[in-house]
């Protein structure tokens, strides 16, 4: 039964041989073990932070002394995880397997259900690693550490199982309903998400105004005590209160009680799931090749690329924005590929932003001065820094057409400026717009706001022209969630120390300036504060010019040595 299939088990096991060691032969060379070093240390880390979060310094922890409020904010955590992966759940229909495997699985014989069982056993070791950090989180929060963190964990466990039902059951309606609901469920989905932002955003920036005493920004406890006691919250998270008891117990007779039935429900729902009378073959494998363009369309050109080109926006002529020389050809096909390629990272970069401007604004509502002087600048590091990973229209996109890309007539300074220039506008006009249109609705302009939307082009080129100048010296392809986590979890922290090195060296050398500037313009012109504002502003961004020119130059010699025989192959 639960057991499954011999030759399942056995693939399993050999998967897991085979991923250790690809994981050594990382580690054979010495920037690999390096990565791999750095990676396995911030995880680390990570964890014990995580645990020892929320303790006092007597070693207590006053999420212990509310007993009474903690099941229930269970419950509402554990819904809210379950509507998280139900949405996932949507995009898999049916039983996911790896495209290179799948065909030969439902070829071999093995039965359905054994098939169900090794992908649920598959995705529950793949999530034992998130369910020992929340079961810390929860081991400084439960009456008991222990049951706290075996609870967490059997409740994360029954969410797979209940993930993988739902996906059946998806495939089986899409099945025999798909002829009806298919054509309108784009735009279902789309009404349906747009409402669903629309009445986020208002709950947040209006929510006082319309919710009375049940939603109060400035005192979260009391918000989300209300919400908790609300009879449809409590209706709703209901079937979560066995994994919560089992949380929140105090006793061993309570645990073992808990315990039983929790792991009773797990088993049950495991069975039924395995035996759920459905063929879910064909939209089985629909879901691998979707799942598998998904995945190289991520590894060329970021979360957001959509790799592919709709008709109507194909049709549609793009204006030649810097010029019809070798320069300005260059940056219209990265311009190109960003508006007809890009169009889903371009709606996620403007609800990025925005949420952004929102979370930033209320977070320094009670401070008029912060709110004015300090939010636009946290709204464009932050966004920048987001916007930068996940919209890669750049070199990390053009790993396979690095042959093609060499041979363009252009010098190799410039063909490096060329294809970045394009993403850095993308990106700077987004965040000037949010900031400029948060300045209007509120009322809150400041001479400050000019001087960072001067100075932010290049601080934003400087920043991606890092990451970019990493990944031409040693091309790596990375998915999030796939194998070589620890690996890229070191570079992105070495990416990170060459990032600080560059900015500190540059920030450094424009504070010097610009304080003996300031002092010139203060104590001899006798400027007022806009003027030195812009005084510091003109001091930076020919600075950070300066910066970009280096790095350009270093980019075109990368450009030079990369060989695309070796680092392609």
């Amino acid at each position: 039964m639960i057991g499954g299939d011999p030759a399942l088990r056995t693939l399993a096991r050999l998967k897991f041989r085979g991923a250790l060691r690809k994981t050594w032969k990382r580690m054979r060379s010495l920037s690999g073990l390096l990565f791999m070093a750095l990676g396995g240390g911030v995880v680390v880390l990570w964890i014990f932070s995580i645990y020892m979060s929320g303790q006092g310094d007597d070693g207590s922890s006053p999420f212990r002394d509310m007993q009474i409020e903690l099941r229930p904010m269970m419950q509402a955590v554990m819904a809210f995880f379950t509507v998280v992966s139900l949405s996932s759940a949507a995009n898999v229909r049916g039983l996911y397997l790896p495209k290179s495997e799948i065909e030969a699985l439902f070829a071999a014989p093995v039965r359905r259900t054994d098939l169900v069982r090794y992908r649920m056993k598959t995705d529950a070791w793949r999530t034992m690693l998130g369910g020992v950090i929340f079961g810390l989180i929860m081991m400084r929060r439960a009456p008991v550490p222990l049951y706290g963190f075996v609870g967490t964990l059997l409740a994360l466990l029954t969410l797979v199982v209940v993930r993988q039902a739902i996906s059946l059951l998806l495939a089986d309606a899409a099945g025999r309903f798909g002829h009806v609901f298919k054509p309108r469920l784009a735009k279902l989905v789309a009404i349906v998400g747009g409402v669903g932002i629309w009445m986020l955003v208002m709950t947040l920036v209006m929510g006082e105004r319309f919710l009375g005493d049940m939603l109060d920004l400035h005192d979260p406890v009391a918000t989300v005590t209300a919400l908790l006691e609300h009879p449809v919250v409590r209706t709703l998270t209901l079937p979560f209160y066995p994994q919560a008891s089992l949380i929140t117990a105090e006793s061993p007779q309570a645990f073992a009680l808990w315990g039983t039935v929790c792991l009773t429900i797990y088993l049950v729902l495991f069975e039924v799931t395995a035996r759920l009378p459905i063929d879910f073959r064909e939209h089985s494998l629909e879901t691998s090749e979707t799942i598998a363009k998904k995945l190289a369309n991520v590894k060329r050109g970021g979360v957001f690329s959509s790799g592919t080109v709709d008709k109507t926006v194909a049709s549609k002529r793009v204006p030649w924005f810097f010029g019809r020389g070798a320069f300005g050809a260059v940056a219209w096909v990265k311009a190109t590929e960003i508006l007809r390629k890009g169009r889903r990272g371009l709606f996620a970069s403007i609800f990025v932003v925005g949420m952004v401007s929102v979370v930033i604004t209320m977070a320094m509502a009670s401070d008029p001065e912060a709110s004015r002087m300090g939010a636009p600048l946290f709204i464009a590091v932050l966004a920048v820094l987001y916007l930068s990973g996940g919209l890669r229209v750049d070199f990390r996109g053009e790993l396979d057409r690095m042959e093609r890309i060499k041979s363009w007539p252009l010098a190799p300074p410039k063909l490096f400026a060329a294809i970045l220039v394009p993403q850095v506008v993308t990106i700077s006009s987004f965040v000037a717009f949010a900031i400029v249109v948060r300045a209007a609705l509120l009322d809150l302009w400041h001479p400050i706001i000019a001087a960072a939307l001067l100075v932010l082009p290049f601080i934003a080129f400087a920043w991606m022209a890092v990451d970019n100048l990493v990944f031409l010296f040693k091309p790596v392809r990375f998915v999030p969630g796939q194998e070589g986590t620890l690996h890229h979890t070191g570079r992105a922290l070495v990416l990170f120390f060459l990032r600080m090195i560059l900015f500190g060296l540059v920030l450094a050398a424009i504070g010097v300036v610009s304080i003996l500037v300031v002092w010139v313009a203060e104590e001899m012109l006798h400027w007022g504060e806009t003027a030195k504002i812009f005084t510091v502003a003109g001091v930076a961004a020919p600075m950070f010019l300066v910066a970009d020119w280096v790095l350009c130059l270093f980019g075109g010699m990368l450009i030079q040595r990369f060989d695309v025989s070796r680092d392609v192959g």
